[in-house]
C-alpha cells in the first residue's frame, strides 16, 4: 500500500506538539517534510492568476468557454485590502 498524507494548518503544530495539544507521534511522522506558505495577503502578484484558474476550473465544469476578468476585475482584487485571518489571531 502506498499512502502520501497531506496536512494543513494555520497555526504552529510544533509549538502544540510541546504543550500537549497536539499527538507528538503524528507530529513527527507529519513533519517529514514541510512546506511553508506566506499567506495569500503577503503574496498580491499570486491573487489574479489563481482567480484565472478558478474561472478556469468553474468554466471545464460547467463546459464553457473560459471567462476572462476585465480590467475593473483585476483592479478591485489587486486594491482589496487582503488580510491574515486565523483561528489564534485577532488580525
Amino acid at each position: 500500500m502506498d499512502v502520501r498524507v497531506i496536512a494543513a494548518s494555520n497555526v504552529d503544530p510544533a509549538g502544540h506538539a510541546g504543550n500537549g495539544e497536539f499527538q507528538e507521534d503524528l507530529f513527527y511522522r507529519l513533519s517529514a517534510f514541510t512546506l511553508e506558505l506566506s499567506p495569500l495577503a503577503e503574496r498580491l502578484s499570486d491573487i489574479v492568476p489563481l482567480a484565472e484558474h478558478f474561472l478556469a476550473r468553474v468554466a471545464v465544469g460547467m463546459s464553457g468557454a473560459c471567462p476572462l476578468l476585465s480590467e475593473e476585475a483585476v483592479g478591485i482584487l489587486e486594491g482589496h485590502p487582503w488580510k491574515v485571518m486565523c483561528a489564534n489571531c485577532s488580525m
